[in-house]
């Protein structure tokens, strides 16, 4: 018996994620996985004898439950970076099988192959799968627990949620998402026990009570440590910058090439109500799946001052492919304008891993492929620091750039440069520069660029290192 169109299409995805995982099996962890990752070395080092770490690895409280995963599998199996991509490959699997599971119950077998090819051309989640990105459990997760919801699966919805909670603090907002949406359900559903809907959260609340009372107790702090090292994204903001956050997360949301589909939505959406064409349950379901955990987001993130990344929206930017394409299948079933609307929209998902703001604007570089050739690059200019002789203490530089090679790359050696944070550029014998860092001022690219001597450059693609020596020293 041949397969369906949608079968292929999920076989396909499935060879297509393995083949990633070999292909990018050398990619090191990068920008906040870097940081993160130093809480699987943590537990790695010290064999696991607690879940606690130190404060400067512990940005919010919660038991981050990914990287301890990390650490068992190099335990288990080997501290490498191969060993790190095959343990993310059961979720990307993971994702493909509830993505497609999902699809079907909206889309027709065509337009659910057409979901499954956006699924692999969305840049942030593609990116997050080769740079070892944490958010890729939580968008696991939350597609199961999306599905068992659906398919009235409780036992394994429970572990779902319960994992979830657990997975760090805007895993807890994404259970809470879910939660909304269960509500919606049990009232357009009418279903009749509402303490038996709800009790299938229990086991989450009560590990997350019991984690945050053994955090408290151990700790004297919960959710966020006034003083410690994450304080400063921590803090509540004024209105104005309020509004400035909240703009920033619309901006991400049609980032990378999304604009041209959520356009087709809203065009969509507005020629229904023009029209006067009753919205039907589907599609008024997936518009509140696509709303809730967006407004959740608004709620919890515009608030603080924390630099709010692409990676954060992933299960939105996947569901918003169903929104998309079911939208475009009740507009029209003529096959030529699908197959236009359709590779209008791979094309634009596509060349959104080349978007670049210059003019001090930040790039998201964990999120788009842009950013692959850094790492051959950092490498090169690794190698040329030493074979100078250069202490590399005293090249400055800032995040992601500094991180030690051990921790991020998993070997040997130990090589880090100075991270300058705050520092003046005045202070360094030498000073890397590269466009990867969205943290370098204008100011302080202009002065390196005019003023100091550059000695190596390296730049391929998009990305660019240069090492500069201080005329002054």
């Amino acid at each position: 018996m041949p397969l369906s169109l949608d079968k292929a299409a999920l076989y396909f995805v499935f060879f297509f994620f393995i083949a990633l995982t070999f292909w990018a099996k050398d990619i090191p962890f990068f920008w906040d996985s870097t940081l993160y990752c130093q809480i699987s070395h943590y537990h790695y080092d010290n064999n696991f004898s607690s879940l606690l770490v130190p404060p400067d690895l512990d940005p919010a409280g919660s038991p981050m439950i990914y990287w301890i995963y990390i650490a068992l599998a190099w335990k288990i199996l080997g501290k490498t970076l191969l060993i790190s991509h095959l343990a993310v490959l059961p979720f990307l699997l993971g994702i493909a099988w509830e993505y497609y599971k999902l699809a079907k119950k909206f889309l027709s077998p065509i337009f659910t192959a057409i979901a499954m090819a956006l699924l692999i051309v969305e840049p942030t989640f593609i990116s997050q799968s080769i740079f070892l990105g944490y958010d890729i459990p939580k968008a696991y997760l939350f597609l199961f627990a999306l599905n068992a919801l659906l398919e009235r699966k409780s036992i394994l919805f429970s572990l779902a949620i319960c994992l979830l909670s657990l997975s760090s603090m805007r895993g807890m907002f994404l259970a809470s998402s879910i939660f909304l949406i269960h509500l919606y359900l049990f009232r357009i559903n009418k279903w009749k026990n509402i303490w038996k809907e709800l009790s299938v959260y229990l086991p989450a609340v009560f590990s997350v009570c019991a984690w945050m009372a053994y955090h408290y107790y151990y700790t004297g702090w919960l959710l966020f440590l006034s003083n410690g090292y994450y304080a400063d994204d921590r803090m509540i903001v004024s209105f104005g910058q309020m509004f400035r956050q909240f703009i920033y997360i619309l901006w991400e949301m049609i980032d990378f090439g999304r604009a041209f589909l959520w356009t087709c939505v809203g065009v969509g959406i507005s020629y229904f109500i023009l029209k006067k064409i009753k919205l039907s349950k589907h599609l008024k379901f997936l518009l509140f799946l696509i709303s809730t955990p967006w407004l959740v987001s608004i709620i919890t993130l515009c608030p603080f001052s924390i630099p709010v990344g692409h990676k954060y929206f992933i299960v939105l930017f996947l569901l918003s492919h169903l929104l998309f394409l079911y939208i475009i299948h009740r507009l029209s079933s003529n096959k030529k304008y699908i197959i236009i609307i359709f590779s209008a929209a791979i094309l634009s998902l596509i060349t959104g891993n080349f978007w670049i703001y210059a003019g001090g604007f930040s790039n998201g570089w964990d999120s788009s492929l842009k950013s692959i050739p850094y790492f051959k690059l950092k490498n090169e200019m690794i190698g040329f620091v030493e074979e100078k002789k250069i202490n590399p203490i005293e090249i400055g530089t800032k995040f992601p750039i500094y991180y030690n090679i051990k921790i991020s790359d998993l070997g040997e050696r130990d090589f880090e440069f100075s991270n300058m944070k705050n520092n003046s550029v005045k202070e360094y014998n030498y000073v890397l520069l590269s466009n990867i860092s969205n943290q370098f001022t204008l100011a302080e690219k202009e002065t390196l660029n005019n003023e100091w001597e550059l000695i190596k450059e390296c730049e391929l693609g998009q990305v660019y290192l240069k090492l500069f020596k201080n005329p002054d020293k």
